[in-house]
């Protein structure tokens, strides 16, 4: 784990990576970030932020409290996800602002 401004008592599991040789994300209370998580450094995010394992925020980008980054799932640069907002297992916010709060997002079945 690199450097990364939390207040936290929650869990940042092994493996997680919190920001780069740049500096760290800012972390609200009580996350649970789970092993092989990648949290850019430039990254703002609110309180009670959970991860699945493997999830991924990129740099720029703003979450609100309460969101929910699913397993395998990316939050692509310069993403903006308002409070209580779900990205499922295996979903992608690409490059875009989204405002939205209290939604889901889940992965379109093949």
């Amino acid at each position: 784990m690199t450097g990364a401004d939390t207040d936290t008592d929650g869990e940042i599991h092994p493996g997680a990576t919190l920001g780069s040789a740049d500096g760290g994300p800012t972390i609200g209370q009580n996350p649970t970030i789970r092993s092989h998580s990648v949290i850019y450094g430039d990254v703002v995010i609110g309180d009670r932020f959970a991860t699945g394992h493997g999830a991924v925020v990129r740099e720029g980008s703003v979450l609100g409290d309460d969101v929910l980054v699913g397993t395998h799932a990316v939050v692509d640069g310069d993403c903006q996800l308002g409070d209580d907002v779900s990205l499922q297992t295996g979903c992608t916010s690409r490059g875009t602002r989204h405002s939205a709060t209290a939604c889901s997002w889940a992965p379109t079945p093949r």
